[in-house]
């Protein structure tokens, strides 16, 4: 996190300062700004637009109007571009659907001077579908245990649904698989296990 803030703060000097009638301001073009590969936006007191890098200007032209079922739209980029005036944004994270698929972005913003905001995009995608890609594994992993057939540790009775227990070995003849099975013991075996215990 620290390096995604620091690669905000560096986008600062990115621009050159110039005067323009009496007043210091920034020139909001410059060739490194433009070759960033993340959509950056420059955003005035007024939440509104001033300017945009390439990549930003791209981003912009594939944005629909409105967006659908909480994808990012212009519309909602514009209420974005007004919120983050003047504020540090924590993560954001929007999703914008594209032809090739839904992308992720993360928003982030830092102020430039007290009357220019700077708001970057950052492609969290890969990671996105890292996560969603692990969940589901997860998921599965989880669906699995829960499928779980308690197996006694002892004679391989099998459990059912109802608390009945099968006959010795059920386990094996099923061919349950090893990660399947939860051991503990069948209340016959329990109370051989519990003779035992109170003879010796």
């Amino acid at each position: 996190m620290s390096k995604l803030l620091t690669g905000m703060t560096s986008l600062t000097g990115l621009f050159s300062e110039t005067r323009i009638s009496g007043h210091k301001q920034r020139d909001l073009r410059s060739e490194a700004f433009d070759q960033l590969s993340d959509p950056v936006f420059l955003i005035d007191i007024t939440g509104s637009l001033v300017d945009a890098n390439s990549a930003g200007t791209a981003f912009l032209a594939r944005l629909p109007e409105e967006g659908s079922l909480g994808a990012l739209g212009k519309r909602e980029l514009r209420e974005l571009f007004s919120r983050s005036f003047g504020k540090r944004l924590s993560p954001n994270t929007f999703r914008v659907d594209e032809e090739e698929g839904p992308r992720f972005f993360d928003a982030r913003s830092s102020n430039l001077t007290p009357s220019i905001t700077i708001l970057k995009l950052y492609d969290v995608s890969p990671w996105k579908m890292i996560i969603t890609e692990k969940e589901g594994q997860y998921r599965e992993r989880l669906s699995a245990l829960e499928r779980s057939k308690p197996v006694c540790a002892a004679c391989g009775a099998i459990r059912n649904e109802n608390g009945k227990w099968s006959g010795a070995g059920a386990a094996d003849s099923m061919e349950i698989p090893a990660e399947r099975r939860s051991h503990g013991l069948c209340p016959r075996c329990l109370a051989k296990a519990l003779e035992r215990a109170a003879s010796t």
